[in-house]
C-alpha cells in the first residue's frame, strides 16, 4: 500500500542529506505544488466561467423583464383605451 507519508519523508531526508540541493527542486516540495497551482488553476477557470454565465443570465433576465413590463403596459393602455374611450370602435 502506497503512504505518502513515508513517501515524502524519504525524499526530504535526500534533500537534506544533499546540502547544495536547492528544496525548490526536490519532487517531494515540486508535485504538491504542482497539484496546488492545478487545482488553483481549475478553480479560478471555472470561477471566471461561472460569472460569464452569471452575466449573460443577468443580461437576458434584464432584457426580457425590461420589455415584458413595456409590452404589458402597451396592451393594457391598448385595451383601456379600446374599451373604455373608443367602445364604438369599429362601428360596424
Amino acid at each position: 500500500m502506497f503512504q505518502p507519508e513515508a513517501f515524502f519523508l524519504d525524499q526530504l531526508d535526500d534533500v537534506w542529506r544533499r546540502p547544495n540541493a536547492k528544496v525548490a527542486d526536490s519532487p517531494a516540495v515540486r508535485a504538491p505544488l504542482t497539484g496546488l497551482l492545478a487545482l488553483a488553476a481549475g478553480l479560478r477557470l471555472g470561477g471566471a466561467t461561472t460569472r460569464l454565465g452569471r452575466e449573460a443570465c443577468e443580461l437576458l433576465d434584464t432584457f426580457v423583464g425590461r420589455y415584458l413590463v413595456y409590452a404589458t403596459f402597451g396592451y393594457v393602455t391598448f385595451k383601456v383605451l379600446h374599451f373604455k374611450v373608443f367602445n364604438d370602435f369599429p362601428p360596424f
